[in-house]
Parts: C-alpha cells; sequence; structure tokens
C-alpha cells in the first residue's frame, strides 16, 4: 500500500510539473506573439505633401505595422525624412519610402519641377520679345514666329504661331522655389515675390535665356524656329487654356487683313 501510495504521489508531482512546464511554454508563445514584438515603427504622411517639398516634422509621423508587412525601403525613423524634400505625392497615411524622397543639397530640385512627360528647353530671351519683360515663372506663353522668305527658300516671309500653353519654367536663372521651401510670411506674397526674383535674375543675367516645358515634338518645332526664326513670347492670362487655330501671315496677306 505503502509503495502505491508513493506511486500516486509521484505521479501527481510529475503531472504538476508538466503543467507548469507546459503553462510557462504557452506564457512564453503569448508574449511573443504579443504587438509590441510583432510590429515596428513606419514613417507615414499625416497630411498630402506635394511633390518638390520640404517635408518637416508636422508632415509625417511614426505608426505601428505588422513587421511582414513592412516595406523593405520604408522609413522607420522620423530622422530619415524631415528635412528632406519629397520626390513625388505623397497622400495621407502612405508610408514614405527611401527612393521618393531626397536630401536638399546636391538635388536638383530645378529638375524636380519638370513635369512628368516634358522636357525643359531654354532660348535666347530679351524683354522686347517676351511681353516687355513682365513674362515670370510660373506663367503661360504661346510662341510666335517669324520665318524670312530668304531662310527658309521659300516664296513669301510668313508669321506664324506655333506653339501654345506652354509652361514658363524659368527666366535667367530664377525660377519657382518648391513649395514650403520659403518661410509662410514670404509665400503669402505670392507672384509679387515671383516678379521681383525674375527682375533681379534678367539683372545679373541679362535676362538672356528663357526657359520652357515642353514635349520632344515641340522641342523640334522650338529649336527649328530659334535656328532659321525670329520668336516672340505672348503671355497668356493664367485661366486661358484654350488653344485656337491660326494660319499666319504671309506677305501676300499681311495687308489685306
Amino acid at each position: 500500500m505503502k509503495r502505491k501510495g508513493s506511486l500516486l504521489i509521484i505521479s501527481i508531482l510529475c503531472a504538476m510539473v508538466t503543467t507548469y512546464l507546459i503553462y510557462m511554454f504557452l506564457q512564453q508563445k503569448v508574449k511573443e506573439a504579443s504587438p509590441k514584438e510583432t510590429t515596428r515603427t513606419v514613417i507615414v504622411a499625416a497630411t498630402t505633401i506635394p511633390p518638390h517639398t520640404i517635408i518637416t516634422d508636422k508632415m509625417v509621423k511614426p505608426v505601428q505595422v505588422h513587421w511582414k508587412s513592412i516595406h523593405s525601403d520604408a522609413v522607420t525613423d522620423m530622422s530619415g525624412v524631415v528635412g528632406m524634400v519629397s520626390l513625388q505625392t505623397f497622400v495621407e497615411d502612405e508610408v514614405i519610402l527611401r527612393p521618393k524622397v531626397a536630401k536638399v543639397q546636391g538635388s536638383n530640385l530645378f529638375a524636380m519641377q519638370i513635369p512628368d512627360g516634358l522636357r525643359a528647353m531654354s532660348i535666347s530671351y530679351s524683354n522686347v520679345k517676351g511681353a516687355g519683360g513682365l513674362i515670370v515663372p510660373g506663367d503661360r506663353v504661346d510662341v510666335l514666329v517669324a520665318y524670312t522668305a530668304e531662310d527658309l527658300k521659300i516664296s513669301q516671309d510668313i508669321v506664324k504661331v506655333t506653339l501654345q500653353n506652354i509652361p514658363v519654367l524659368a527666366v535667367g536663372k530664377v525660377h519657382e522655389e518648391p513649395i514650403d521651401q520659403k518661410p509662410q510670411s514670404q509665400q503669402s506674397e505670392g507672384k509679387d515675390d515671383a516678379k521681383k526674383s525674375a527682375e533681379d535674375g534678367k539683372k545679373e543675367q541679362g535676362g538672356s535665356t528663357i526657359t520652357l516645358a515642353v514635349t520632344p515634338s515641340q522641342a523640334e518645332s522650338l529649336g527649328f524656329a530659334e535656328s532659321y526664326g525670329e520668336i516672340r513670347l505672348l503671355l497668356r492670362a493664367p485661366q486661358d487654356k484654350k488653344n485656337v487655330n491660326t494660319f499666319g501671315v504671309q506677305t501676300n496677306t499681311a495687308l489685306m487683313r
């Protein structure tokens, strides 16, 4: 009987030890599966961030996401994005990826402002040929070209609007600064500041060039016009985006209008 009692006690003790070990094992698994261990911090946009914008700490925020869903290029620390320049639009709660931001120093902020599908092309510029020097970055212009019969080896001179609604990227070396690069007080001054900057730039550069955003085919037309004709720029009203068909003016029709 004593032997049987001892075996019973031993069995109970073994069962208790086994139960304890199972309990500790399950506790460890619960700990491993806790949110603290399975999530990581990533940085997302706190609001919509336009392209070419210097990112501030108010534009982004840290959030916790499951570690398996984190993109390998995701920014995981605020210091890795604050002060950087956005290369594209970020919508609210979009994860910030390292290839989509760049350092301000060493970055070509001007190149970032060229719209997709367009090219920046500079042509000779003077106040007389550019709406009296009133064109500033951000305006849109039409390109009027005068060709002589001698230059083109044709029978008559011709003047024609060859390109319309072309964005102006820069006047001389002056171009629009990226959004939020200036202090807010300076941003509110708007186009008056742009005109002043353009005037200052033309004093430095002599107003020698103007840079337009054109498609590759428009670049070909513009290059031909500068090589064989005389270019004048027609300033458009900001709200006027409509193109019109023109026939141009030739020598024998100029006085008939």
